[in-house]
């Protein structure tokens, strides 16, 4: 590489240099890329005297204009690749000879989208200054209840009611949600999600399959991606790449335990890939605090799929009832196993529950089978709550918003000190709260969870579904 003046700009140096990148005078080692990597930062920024902040360059457009000549020479390099049609093996070869060159070409890129218009990269739609918030968003005096999900908040607007890919052009900005689009009342898909580079692929792969959902083809509903504020702002472009859905990220804490319960002294049942409290949460979120968090309040049917969960054939109904006198759908598929710890304490604190409430089982003949599986089988029966479909308005009814508390929120803490499951507590909820006709409990028409749910799978499956449409 050529020696440059040390009394030349930064933009200056950084041009001659990519010129001469650029036409195969000269290669970057890895050292020299480091040192074009802070060249090219000093020319996207400038620190004035006395101030601790970095300003945009004096000279934005002029070198918007230098930079675009010499960056579409480089990206002619690439391009050359899919008009001689090379072969695997030659393309390998090029990536590997070319691969600092390459991450050159990247980085001048994104900072040329920074100078061309900084409000152009895709944001996270937080703020950098507050993350959690102690009130809530309808009011600035009501106090959130400790161990409830509180609210990001961003100048005075919830995370949860920002939304990408809601306005045509502008899919990479969080935007509020049209209420003539998507007025109240209507579905929303819910997941939660953690950091994990394997969780984010998964849930890449599920909102992809998306697509076979057809009971909203005509508007489709939005999704929300709960999530412990920890999801980068590339893993966040990730994820609302993944679907033309609006899409937003509303954020849970779960760092926060109900009054009473001492996380520090109890013992926690190990689960692994979670940490310490991990799994108790997210059985917590969906028990009890989804049904409190105000990313949910505008909507009224509320469908959840796991992150490892996907659909491979089309499903002609969802993300709606199957019909509207059913509150709640999720697939029987067994009952617990009887490992599971302290099942029978569960069947005699549900017992309880009811003669404290001075009510008896919505459904008689389910509420008979789950005796029967207790009597006979040491166990209780379950659903698969990786894919389920409730009624906000049912969730929040009042006996059963108790009945979510008791299980979490208050003494014995069953979650927590004895790991009571989602799958079996909601069994035994519905069977309380809900009439024989109120329930539906097949299998989700096309869904899969974890078998059958790699990329591959997915993709090939969406290929085909799409070449039937083609033809019809």
């Amino acid at each position: 590489m050529s020696k440059h003046n040390s009394d030349s700009s930064a933009a200056e140096v950084a041009e001659s240099l990519l010129s001469e990148v650029s036409t195969g005078k000269a290669q970057l080692d890895s050292q020299q890329m480091d040192e074009m990597i802070q060249l090219l930062r000093n020319i996207a920024t400038e620190k004035k005297p006395n101030d601790t902040n970095r300003q945009p360059f004096i000279s934005p457009l002029l070198l918007r204009e230098r930079f675009l000549t010499q960056f579409n020479k480089c990206m002619d390099r690439l391009q050359c690749l899919d008009r001689k049609r090379l072969s695997p093996l030659p393309i390998l070869k090029f990536l590997s000879a070319n691969k600092f060159f390459i991450l050159f070409c990247m980085i001048l890129y994104l900072i040329h989208q920074n100078i061309n218009d900084p409000s152009d990269i895709p944001s996270s739609g937080v703020s950098t200054t507050q993350k959690y918030s102690t009130t809530s968003v309808e009011s600035n005096t009501k106090p959130i209840k400790k161990g409830i999900m509180s609210s990001f908040v961003k100048e005075g607007t919830s995370a949860s009611d920002l939304y990408y890919n809601s306005r045509p052009g502008k899919e990479n900005k969080a935007l509020p949600l049209s209420k003539e689009l998507h007025p109240p009342g209507g579905p929303v898909i819910c997941i939660l999600v953690n950091n994990e580079e394997k969780d984010i692929s998964e849930l890449q792969t599920a909102l992809r399959s998306l697509e076979f959902l057809q009971g909203d083809k005509d508007l489709p509903s939005p999704v929300l991606i709960f999530n412990e504020g920890d999801l980068s702002d590339e893993s966040i472009s990730f994820i609302r790449t993944s679907t033309d859905r609006p899409i937003a990220f509303p954020l849970v804490d779960f760092t926060l335990f109900p009054d009473g319960f001492d996380p520090e002294t109890e013992t926690s049942w190990y689960v692994p890939t979670y940490t310490k409290w991990g799994y108790h949460q997210m059985i917590r979120f969906f028990d009890t605090l989804i049904w409190e968090h105000p990313a949910i309040e505008r909507f009224e049917t509320i469908m959840r799929i796991d992150s490892d969960s996907c659909f491979k054939e089309v499903n002609s109904y969802l993300p709606l009832m199957k019909n509207d006198a059913i509150v709640y759908h999720s697939q029987f598929v067994g009952h617990e196993h009887p490992s599971v710890p302290n099942l029978e304490g569960l069947y005699e604190f549900t017992k309880e529950y009811l003669k404290t409430i001075e009510r008896n089982p919505g459904n008689p003949i389910l509420w008979d089978f789950i005796e029967t599986t207790m009597t006979f089988k040491k166990s209780l029966p379950v659903f698969r709550t990786n894919a389920e479909i409730s009624r906000k308005s049912f969730m929040q009814s009042g006996d059963l918003t108790s009945w979510h508390h008791a299980l979490s929120e208050e003494e014995p803490f069953g979650v927590f000190r004895d790991r009571w499951g989602d799958a079996v507590t909601r069994f035994l909820e519905v069977v309380m709260f809900a009439s024989a006709d109120e329930i539906f409990t097949s299998r989700f028409d096309g869904y899969f969870h974890q078998k059958g749910c790699s990329w591959p799978e997915v993709e090939s499956a969406l290929m085909k579904y799409r070449e039937r449409t083609d033809t019809i």
